[in-house]
């Protein structure tokens, strides 16, 4: 029985995790939920650059392809590593291109092995 709380806990590692912590009545459900697939990282592309300009040169199903590997944290940091490119060329707000796209993926590496 519980109070209505519930715990929920993630890990990128979880063969670091102490097994005293998976013990029964600590965690009872343990759920892997994988890396997402090139649709998913696509979907997370596209929701972490809603608020970014974006120039008309970046095929973001290409930037999907090339991000394997990657979590959806990584994928908020390419963005934000391809936005500090943009913002590194240009003396004035610019969109983000392809060009910085590339750049970021050749800079962020994927936090899982």
């Amino acid at each position: 029985q519980h109070d209505g709380a519930i715990v929920l806990a993630c890990t990128n590692r979880p063969d670091a995790v102490d097994a005293a912590l998976l013990r029964a009545g600590r965690c009872d459900e343990v759920v892997y939920v994988g890396l997402p697939d090139q649709e998913g990282r696509l979907q997370a592309l596209l929701a972490h650059t809603a608020n970014v300009a974006i120039d008309g040169d970046v095929d973001m199903r290409d930037v999907a392809s090339r991000s394997e590997g990657f979590t959806g944290a990584d994928i908020a940091s390419l963005v934000r590593q391809a936005a500090m490119c943009a913002l590194d060329d240009a003396d004035e707000v610019v969109a983000v291109n392809c060009k910085h796209f590339h750049k970021a993926l050749a800079l962020t590496r994927p936090s899982v092995d």
